[in-house]
């Protein structure tokens, strides 16, 4: 039996806290920060598309053909950051379990299942449209499937079932998995506000798009070691699995 990193422990069974799911996704992301932002930033290049296109100054007719263009953009950068946060998510169980992180390796797992993770993609562009429209409803998906995304991986099932999986997993901490969404929300927004007021108004409009790339980037591999720290603690809480029994899906 392999030994379970530092990140996977200090858990008890029917025990949830946030706190404890910050700390130890923080000291992942820090243990494997140029690997993970690596990957992150590559998950979120497709930001640059809108960044170098959009014109200056857009006249009042072109507003509606920008708005088409904004949200046709939307698609690549949800299904990139959604294959990203996946690989980030089994280069992060690979850890846990006391293996080492190799992101070709979990790129390759990944591409091999790429399917469900498509059907996931369109979860996720639906909880981020509820989050642009009306800001509720799209809080309200990203708690109910919080975990889909990981349980997927994990357990190798399909998107609808990984949907079902989340919400079963996350019954009883639901206001707990809604502060951790709200957190890591509250993190992109103000990252963006940060770059977009002072960064680019310091500076200029190619480093400040370069800024906002990293920040996404990091924000990318940060929600998705969340995301698998909480599926293993929830896991814990509700059903007394450990890491070890987990892993044996990869064995």
């Amino acid at each position: 039996m392999t030994q379970t990193s530092s990140v996977a422990t200090s858990v008890n069974a029917g025990d949830f806290r946030v706190g404890a799911v910050i700390g130890r996704s923080r000291s992942m992301l820090w243990r494997h920060f140029p690997t993970f932002l690596v990957v992150g930033v590559i998950a979120s290049s497709p930001i640059l598309l809108p960044a170098f296109t959009q014109t200056a100054e857009p006249a009042d007719e072109e507003i509606l053909g920008d708005l088409l263009w904004t949200t046709l953009l939307i698609a690549p950068l949800v299904l990139f950051g959604t294959i990203g946060q996946a690989v980030v998510i089994h280069a992060t169980f690979q850890d846990m379990r006391g293996g080492s992180i190799r992101s070709v390796e979990s790129l390759n797992v990944i591409l091999r299942g790429l399917w469900p993770l498509i059907g996931l993609a369109l979860a996720s562009l639906l909880t981020l449209l509820g989050l642009m429209l009306i800001i509720v409803p799209g809080l309200i998906l990203w708690t109910l499937w919080f975990v889909a995304l990981p349980a997927c991986i994990v357990e190798r099932i399909g998107p609808w079932t990984s949907l079902r999986r989340s919400r079963e997993l996350t019954r009883g901490h639901r206001w707990k998995v809604l502060g951790l969404a709200v957190l890591l929300m509250i993190g992109t927004f103000v990252g963006s506000w940060v770059i977009e007021s002072w960064v680019t108004a310091a500076t200029n409009h190619i480093v400040g798009v370069a800024s906002e790339l990293m920040w996404n980037g990091v924000w990318t591999a940060f929600t998705g070691i969340t995301t698998i720290v909480t599926y293993r603690d929830l896991r814990l809480a509700k059903e007394g699995t450990d890491i070890e029994q987990i892993a044996g899906v990869f064995d």
